[in-house]
């Protein structure tokens, strides 16, 4: 299981100090260019719902084809980790 090798296990104990488990496995398949776009979001407004109230944890995304801006690419708004946490909304029982 790529969660568990050591190159992201390891480099996430480095990064957060400490001994990791691995919280969650998702695999998302979208063609370039169709399908549905995910909203801007901060993965702590999810794990916060979840019942994980202090944000130490870390998301990873692994990209097995290419993946840049023209195909929809995962961005990242820089520096957005110190702004605290951003509550989401909800739509029946889906957080968005």
């Amino acid at each position: 299981m790529v969660a568990r090798s050591e190159k992201v296990a390891g480099t996430m104990e480095k990064l957060l100090g400490g001994e990791v488990y691995h919280y969650h496995t998702k695999l998302m398949m979208k063609e370039a260019h169709t399908g549905g776009s995910f909203v801007w979001h901060q993965d702590y407004g999810y794990w916060y719902k979840n019942g994980c109230l202090y944000p130490l944890m870390l998301s990873a995304m692994i990209a097995i084809d290419r993946a840049t801006k023209e195909n929809g690419c995962l961005q990242v708004l820089r520096q957005s980790h110190k702004i605290g946490r951003i509550n989401h909304g909800s739509s029946g029982e889906q957080l968005c």
